[in-house]
């Protein structure tokens, strides 16, 4: 939390402080495997019991989902130019 606070503060790329995020998530899983052992499986939430939904939950929060026309309407390129920027790129390189 210090150094994604500190990126931040000083504006810099959220994607800087990524490298604390192994950390976590170890600590997290830690975290977990002692609550699921103590947890009967009528206990935890439907998303714990249901793998393949917290997998597609993932894919679409993380994959390039939409196509680029539909991409190009919206107001995500405006609002995330870090991600606007990665389109185009196999164009650029072979006009170079």
């Amino acid at each position: 939390m210090v150094a994604l606070a500190f990126v931040v503060v000083t504006g810099g790329k959220a994607y800087y402080a990524i490298v604390t995020a192994p950390l976590f998530m170890a600590a997290g899983a830690i975290l977990l495997d002692g609550w699921m052992a103590v947890v009967t499986p009528e206990q935890r939430p439907d998303l714990l019991r249901r793998p393949p939904c917290s997998r597609c939950l993932i894919a679409y929060l993380t994959l390039p989902i939409l196509p680029l026309a539909t991409y190009a309407k919206t107001s995500l390129p405006a609002t995330v130019p870090d991600t606007a920027n990665e389109v185009g790129w196999p164009q650029f390189v072979a006009n170079r």
